[in-house]
């Protein structure tokens, strides 16, 4: 792996990444895509504990019903921050964990939710954590219950170079024939080869890597790869490394 100081010294001008692990497209059956502009979202994670008295579910006027405020919270939160920003830039807040309690009839002192911030748009990438917690605590604060909201910057989104993009499609239809170059849809997942094109221009490839079984995803147990990708890989990034290093 190419360390990420390099980029600064200007050794990867023009840098193209092509990787069977994380650049694969399992819903895609064309040897390969890439677009122009963002092609991959920025991606935050956010962490939020509910704290309360705690108490018995005969009672929950009595106490701070921290279920319910999660609860509140899960629902409210992305509906919020869709009516608050733009439409034009793409946001998708989505939760990926709660826990809280250990009794069918016990209200818990501590509720723990955790999820993910995903949007292509910079600018919205630079508003949304303040939006978070101010809502989250808004959301609650009228339930009485208390709020820590802990958000972890991630990665911004990648944006390939239309110049970049456009010579790799030159290069991919000559070697792989005309028919082999496909626009490429913008994905909400995230990408950590972002870094290096905040130092340097570049483009991240996707390759086709759909078998003849039903279409199946990343990150899941059914994830199967049809290992004919990686012939084509090497067939398209090594003349595209060849004439991007042309300067």
């Amino acid at each position: 792996m190419v360390r990420t100081r390099w980029c600064g010294r200007g050794y990867w001008t023009g840098f193209l990444r092509l990787s069977p692990s994380t650049s694969t497209r399992p819903s895609l059956p064309a040897p390969w895509d890439c677009g122009s502009g963002p092609i991959t979202a920025a991606a935050d994670r956010f962490y939020v504990t509910l704290e309360g008295p705690g108490g018995h579910t005969a009672r929950p006027h009595a106490t701070v019903d921290l279920i319910y405020a999660a609860g509140q919270v899960v629902t409210q939160l992305p509906a919020l921050l869709d009516r608050l920003t733009d439409p034009r830039a793409p946001l998708s807040v989505a939760f990926g964990r709660i826990h809280g309690g250990t009794a069918d009839n016990v209200i818990p002192t501590l509720v723990e939710l955790s999820g993910t911030v995903r949007t292509p748009d910079r600018d919205l990438w630079d508003s949304v954590p303040s939006m978070v917690e101010k809502l989250t605590s808004e959301i609650v604060d009228p339930l009485g219950a208390r709020a820590t909201i802990h958000y972890q910057r991630g990665i911004p989104p990648v944006v390939n170079s239309p110049s970049v993009v456009d010579r790799i499609a030159g290069v991919a239809a000559e070697h792989l024939g005309p028919e082999s170059v496909t626009s490429a849809q913008l994905s909400m997942g995230a990408e950590d080869f972002a870094r290096y094109l905040e130092a340097t221009p570049g483009a991240l490839v996707r390759l086709g890597c759909r078998d003849s079984g039903p279409v199946t995803d990343l990150h899941s147990a059914s994830f199967r790869l049809d290992e004919a990708c990686l012939e084509v890989g090497i067939r398209l990034a090594l003349p595209a490394a060849v004439e991007l290093l042309r300067g």
